[in-house]
């Protein structure tokens, strides 16, 4: 699966713009997996309680993964987006 980096999350994964990842898997999976190759991305992915920080907005084929079923396999062929809201006052 092709998964596209926000440009200010870049930094996090050796500046790269995109990741491919091999086979399919659940969400939590792809976190995961994102986690265990870029260490970097953990804080700015979760908060200390480990749940996906409210400003990271992750796509899976133009759909909100916040609301994916828990079980729901990404297919290989999926393209992810992964980015953060404007944050500020």
């Amino acid at each position: 699966m092709q998964i596209h980096l926000h440009a200010s999350l870049r930094r996090y994964c050796d500046n790269q713009a995109s990741i491919e990842l091999v086979g399919s898997v659940s969400f939590p999976q792809l976190l995961a997996n994102l986690v265990q190759e870029y260490p970097a991305l953990e804080p700015i992915l979760f908060n200390q309680h480990q749940e996906l920080n409210p400003y990271i907005l992750i796509y899976v084929n133009g759909q909100d993964a916040r609301y994916l079923a828990p079980d729901f396999i990404i297919p290989e062929q999926a393209k992810i987006d992964i980015m953060t809201s404007l944050v500020g006052g």
